[in-house]
């Protein structure tokens, strides 16, 4: 089985753009469009009003997916991606911004744009949200869109805070320039702002930073101390008396690994000699943290610990007490071998050691399975009320069709091991 989305009457809902064809026919319906669901049949299938359409759409559940739905207020602007909007320019560009005065129930936006006498009208698949800074100086890190084209910048990513003016323009700083430059808020893109106390580096494909080296390297880390108003972060490095003074577009945050998360070696990376024995799909978990970046690394299947930079490793989701796992697909053979398990077993993680390795309780086997993480995955489980259906290769469930949704309304229970588990 596998879920399929619910749907209600008034949801915001997109037909999905890979769709070619659809039950009930496609008509001059594009992929991609969003509309507003306007009823629900007894079958489940959907009728949905689209602002292109003089009449509604009919589709199944799977044809759809949900999507945030617009709202009165919001400051919206046409996709970069959209040549031409479905209800022309009409004297407007991309980097026109409005804000939503009324939406139709079919889901047509009505816009009002500063300097226009008349509203504007949009279809909504045509149509983005533009952050809404408040009218007032506010200090935000904003990324420029490197997809334009301005001679006051490189094509990098630059950070600076803005300004927001009435007519929805911002006029923004830069750490390394001494002057302000005005651009509509089409042009830029709230990113997550530095804060004090992360730990940075600056980014492997700078080679000459904004505000130069001071005589720090490459393989620099430090803390920040202190952000100015400009937005240039000043860093606090190991054995140095002054701060360092880094461009935010320059700078790159580390990325946090704690004691106890588990890791993998990063695709693309050369493996070092450490790795060369776990292979590029061993999981390892953290089990110390160097000032210079170094991770000191525990193994299951290795004894002792061995190191390797930040860089060179991702962090991948942990196993936890009671989910529920099964075998990767397409798994040989488990490293220590099967032990009564076979590949389409299921069970239920009951012990996390700190070096990873887990034990499993499988229906059957007596005693906990001793197991590497890296040969098991974690199971979907299902709830009450969720709605669910059969996958494509599955044989027929008795009188319901493939295509036929239901709802889950209760789970079993079993005992194994001395472990109640649901089922």
């Amino acid at each position: 089985m596998e879920r399929v989305e619910e749907f209600k009457v008034g949801d915001w809902v997109r037909m999905r753009p890979t769709l070619t064809t659809a039950k009930h026919g496609l008509g001059s319906v594009t992929p991609g469009s969003i509309g507003v669901v306007y009823c629900i049949r007894p079958d489940s299938s959907l009728f949905l009003e689209l602002s292109y359409l003089p009449d509604q759409w009919h589709c199944e559940p799977e044809e759809v997916e949900h999507v945030e739905p617009f709202r009165i207020g919001d400051r919206v602007c046409v996709k970069r991606s959209v040549a031409e909007p479905r209800y022309a320019w009409g004297g407007e560009t991309h980097h026109s911004s409005g804000r939503i005065s009324e939406i139709e129930n079919d889901g047509l936006l009505i816009i009002k744009i500063p300097n226009r006498p008349i509203p504007w009208q949009a279809d909504p698949s045509d149509m983005e949200k533009v952050e809404d800074f408040k009218p007032s100086t506010i200090f935000v890190a904003c990324e420029y869109q490197p997809s334009l084209s301005n001679p006051n910048f490189s094509c990098n990513p630059i950070f600076v805070a803005c300004e927001l003016q009435e007519d929805g323009d911002m006029e923004i700083v830069v750490c390394f320039r001494s002057k302000l430059f005005r651009y509509s808020a089409t042009d830029v893109e709230k990113v997550p702002s530095f804060e004090v106390g992360q730990e940075i580096h600056v980014m492997p494909s700078v080679t000459q930073p904004r505000l130069g080296w001071s005589n720090e390297t490459p393989a620099t880390v430090g803390k920040i101390a202190r952000i100015d108003m400009d937005s240039a972060l000043n860093v606090k490095v190991a054995r140095r008396h002054s701060l360092w003074k880094v461009s935010p577009g320059d700078a790159e945050r580390l990325l946090g690994f704690e004691v106890g998360v588990r890791s993998k070696l990063s695709l693309g990376t050369r493996p070092s000699c450490d790795w060369n024995s776990i292979g590029k799909e061993g999981l390892a978990v953290v089990h110390s943290i160097q000032d210079t970046g170094y991770l000191e690394l525990a193994c299951c299947f290795r004894k002792g610990r061995y190191q390797t930079h930040y860089t060179h490793v991702e962090k991948v989701p942990g196993f936890r007490v009671g989910q529920h796992v099964r075998f990767q697909s397409g798994l040989v053979e488990p490293r220590w071998g099967w032990r009564g398990a076979h590949p389409d077993s299921h069970g239920v993680v009951a012990i996390v050691n700190a070096d990873g390795q887990v034990r499993v309780t499988f229906l059957g086997l007596q005693g906990l399975w001793r197991g590497d993480p890296a040969d098991l995955e974690v199971e979907q489980m299902f709830e009450v009320g969720v709605w669910v259906k059969l996958k494509e290769n599955a044989s027929s469930w008795k009188s319901i069709g493939k295509v036929a949704l239901a709802l889950c309304k209760g789970l079993g229970m079993k005992e194994m091991n001395g472990i109640k588990i649901v089922l």
